[in-house]
């Protein structure tokens, strides 16, 4: 399956940016398949990067849903 990677900066309240990356499959010839969700949150600072044990979280749930 083909996982689609994509991230948004977000303003904070005390005028500093949040990144929130997004990860969703893609089925070609479905565009509007839905998929249930799930959230992953790192609590340590990482910058504006996301380490590879959190990137195969998502890519681990997609693959066996």
């Amino acid at each position: 399956m083909l996982i689609q990677e994509s991230f948004k900066d977000v303003p904070t309240q005390n005028g500093g940016s949040m990144r929130i990356f997004t990860f969703h499959p893609q089925i070609p010839n479905y565009p509007k398949a839905k998929f249930p969700g799930v959230v992953v949150f790192s609590e340590i600072y990482q910058g504006m990067y996301i380490s590879l044990p959190l990137k195969r979280a998502p890519t681990r749930f997609f693959s066996v849903a």
